[in-house]
């Protein structure tokens, strides 16, 4: 260990944070972030915060102050909740060239969702 400037996180909780991926019916890569509270155990019920950032060009991420939620993820977790943070078309974690895709095909009158 090089330093102890961050001693007093070392007994902290994080959360755990994963991401889950997919590819939609016509190949398109889609993906979520999701966090679970402190003490998850499957099968048991919880309550859900579901962010939706804006955009279109923004992401959610699994950084701890990743995206514009940033460290509230964590909070919502450590009261409990699932964090469900989609990464719509557009989002800008799926690179530029899928960001100027969705927005093109708005343009023509198109949906890309």
């Amino acid at each position: 260990m090089l330093t102890h400037l961050n001693r007093i996180f070392a007994d902290y909780a994080y959360p755990r944070s994963v991401e889950i991926t997919w590819h939609a019916p016509d190949g398109q890569f889609n993906d979520i972030i999701l966090t679970y509270p402190n003490g998850y155990r499957r099968g048991q019920r919880y309550p859900l915060v579901v962010f939706s950032h804006g955009g279109p060009e923004a992401a959610s991420t699994e950084h701890f102050d990743g995206g514009e939620i940033g460290p509230l993820r964590d909070l919502f977790a450590a009261r409990g909740f699932l964090v469900f943070e989609p990464n719509y078309r557009g989002s800008d974690n799926l690179g530029n060239a899928m960001s100027t895709r969705s927005i093109a095909i708005r343009s023509r009158g198109r949906t890309a969702m």
